[in-house]
């Protein structure tokens, strides 16, 4: 670990962007899996601090890599709900309600 064979940096961090990601979208679907998961997450976010594989601006600049990505993915859903529309048919159960 003190020596290692490489000597390329890794910039912005995935790790922390990922389970940044993870965050973002369990929080919002899963807030039981959230709060199982974020203490984990939040120590494998440390991990790569302490263990010297990323420097704080690393793990910092993955902040707005995952803002960037949430608003994408929140763009696409949309464009494609508005494009899946469904036809049904209309039933007369649908049209007369007691």
């Amino acid at each position: 670990m003190r020596l290692p064979t490489f000597a390329r940096d890794c910039f912005p961090s995935g790790h922390t962007g990922t389970t940044l990601l993870v965050f973002v979208y369990a929080w919002r679907f899963s807030p039981r899996f959230f709060r199982v998961m974020v203490l984990p997450g939040l120590g494998l976010i440390a991990a790569t601090l302490v263990g010297r594989f990323h420097y704080a601006t690393d793990l910092l600049c993955s902040v707005p890599l995952v803002m960037v990505v949430v608003g994408l993915a929140v763009g696409w859903s949309r464009t494609i709900a508005r494009r899946d529309t469904v036809a049904r048919p209309v039933t007369m159960d649908a049209i007369v309600r007691p």
